[in-house]
């Protein structure tokens, strides 16, 4: 009996440290993407034009995963006409009217989940990222550079909030895309996907952006530095 336990306990020991050695679950991901977007609502022009962006995110479970984004949009850079009701609340405006502005570029900074709602993203048995169809969410704030066209000069007191030339706006995200995992599967995986990013001013803006890129994952090891 003693001898029998022993042999289970060595077995069960091996298996333990035979997981160990093949490391944890890469859960840290680092993701480059470009792509082509178009702008239609409130801010449109002739486009497409060029998107960029850098998303970094955490493994939560596996079927969703978490990321900061940091994407670029170009804009129309077409002139837009502001309504002065609209913007009544702005601090020191006194008289209705309008103002011209000219979006060039958005910088957007987000928080998105990534839901897997088909297959786990995680493959236990063979130790390796599946191939997998994702849908995305998220919110956050986009910096919009918009300073009035050369023609019409500086923005006018009753305008204040526009003498920086850049607005501070609220942005949302939806979108679906698929992720492959490219070698052995555990860290590097090629994505494509479709968003949808809204932009809330006067009137809402819709960024259709088609893009792709490549995701690297990491584990603690490669992240921590006190490991």
């Amino acid at each position: 009996m003693k001898k029998s336990l022993f042999t289970l306990f060595l077995i069960f020991g091996f298996t333990v440290h035979a997981k160990a050695d093949n490391g944890e679950i890469p859960n840290f991901s680092l993701m480059f993407h470009t792509g082509v977007e178009e702008t239609n609502g409130f801010i449109s022009g002739d486009q497409p034009a060029a998107e960029l962006g850098i998303w970094a995110g955490v493994g939560i479970s596996n079927r969703f995963d978490g990321f900061f984004g940091v994407d670029y949009y170009t804009m129309p850079n077409a002139p837009l006409t502001l309504n002065g009701p609209a913007t009544s609340l702005l601090p020191g405006y006194n008289n209705p009217g309008t103002f011209v502005v000219q979006p060039t570029d958005d910088v957007a900074l987000s928080v998105n989940t990534r839901w897997y709602p088909f297959n786990d993203k995680w493959d236990y048995i063979h130790r390796r990222y599946n191939t997998s169809i994702y849908l995305l969410g998220g919110m956050g704030i986009d910096l919009l550079v918009d300073p009035p066209p050369p023609t019409s000069g500086s923005a006018p007191e009753e305008f204040p909030i526009l003498t920086n030339n850049y607005e501070i706006l609220f942005g949302m995200n939806f979108g679906a895309g698929i992720d492959f995992p490219l070698d052995n599967g555990q860290e590097v995986s090629f994505y494509t996907e479709g968003l949808d990013h809204l932009i809330f001013w006067q009137g809402l803006t819709q960024v259709f952006d088609g893009r792709f890129g490549i995701r690297f994952m990491l584990d603690t090891a490669h992240v921590d530095p006190f490991r």
